[in-house]
């Protein structure tokens, strides 16, 4: 995530100084391409069963504040 932050805002002031979009264009599809890149190098472990409870819990918390929010504001 660092990583691509640094890549996006650096392609971003080169695109500003030469007041062209695709150094900006091309900053944004070798963050995405990079983040694409470390997520299927990442070795994937399996979860115990009480993890898998525990993180669906969490999620409909999560989803029910979310709706709150929106039907609330």
């Amino acid at each position: 995530m660092v990583v691509s932050v640094f890549v996006i805002t650096g392609f971003g002031f080169v695109a500003s100084a030469i007041q062209a979009f695709w150094p900006l264009l091309l900053g944004i599809v070798s963050a995405l391409a990079f983040c694409v890149w470390r997520l299927h190098r990442i070795q994937l472990e399996p979860l115990s069963a009480e993890l898998v409870s525990k993180a669906r819990k969490t999620e409909v918390m999560s989803e029910i504040v979310l709706l709150l929010m929106l039907f609330l504001n």
